[in-house]
């Protein structure tokens, strides 16, 4: 099993900040091929610019960035721009949280999801339809010749959740990137949405970094866990492992917080 994504000492400093605390502050972590890693934390625990940084998405003149992230064996701060663009499209796909405020409501959902074959792939129009359509097809969508030709706002959240996931896959990247990519959505639908990451991770053997704060959603999907608190990582190890025997405080703050039946049950009683 090679590494896809290897993090090694990463620390990131906003140049902004009102104090000298790192947003990030000296992670380092590997995520193997085919797993599926989840990476949670409170907001302002640094998962989200840890997430940024290995997607190429924070601007260097915003803040200062050191260590190592290496994407399919390729040194990312090493790379210029036009090499990180081809990376981004190639190895990597991201899941944003928000699906409608992440797609042109002015363009069709379509002509999206097939945007990334445009930028990176030499193929022709028909060719581009046809594999955004399989793209489509494999995020579960009904009818994605129909889906293809609709606007954005013509479909329901959990919908285009579906056709921004066919929009992240459909380069087939080794590492799909998922930022938050429930938190919008209702139970159900977040079910479903799990269940198809989950389905393409084994299909394709695609790893998956989860980025979430919800320690129920992690512990549905992921095979190991990052926890990260104020910048670092208080603990790490496999999913069940950290769940039934918390080392950290934290964690185990985490995990009480989340609700459970038999919670419910006592509160009801």
């Amino acid at each position: 099993m090679s590494t896809v994504l290897s993090v090694k000492d990463l620390k990131v400093h906003f140049n902004d900040a009102s104090d000298e605390r790192f947003a990030v502050n000296g992670i380092s972590f590997d995520i193997e091929e085919g797993e599926i890693v989840g990476l949670v934390g409170e907001s302002g625990s640094g998962k989200s610019v840890t997430a940024m940084s290995i997607g190429g998405l924070l601007a260097k003149e915003r803040a200062e960035i050191s260590g190592s992230i290496t994407l399919d064996g390729k040194e990312i701060f090493n790379c210029s721009p036009q090499e990180m663009r081809s990376l981004q499209g190639d190895e990597l796909g991201i899941v944003f949280q928000e699906p409608m405020s992440a797609m042109d409501p002015l363009i069709k959902v379509g002509k999206q999801v097939e945007e990334p074959l445009k930028i990176h792939k030499k193929m022709t129009k028909k060719e581009r339809y046809y594999s955004a359509i399989k793209a489509l097809s494999m995020a579960e969508l009904d009818e994605p010749k129909t889906v293809y030709n609709k606007y954005p706002h013509e479909l329901s959240g959990g919908m285009l959740q579906r056709a921004m996931i066919a929009g992240a896959i459909i380069t087939n990247p080794k590492l799909l990137l998922a930022d938050e990519p429930t938190t919008a959505l209702d139970a159900m639908v977040q079910a479903e949405i799990l269940d198809l990451l989950r389905r393409l991770n084994e299909k394709h053997e695609m790893a998956i970094l989860f980025i979430s704060h919800d320690l129920n959603v992690v512990r549905k999907i992921c095979k190991k866990v990052i926890v990260m608190k104020n910048g670092v990582i208080v603990e790490t190890g496999l999913a069940d492992d950290v769940f039934s025997n918390p080392k950290h405080e934290y964690t185990k703050q985490l995990i009480d917080a989340i609700p459970s039946r038999k919670k419910a049950d006592r509160k009801d009683g």
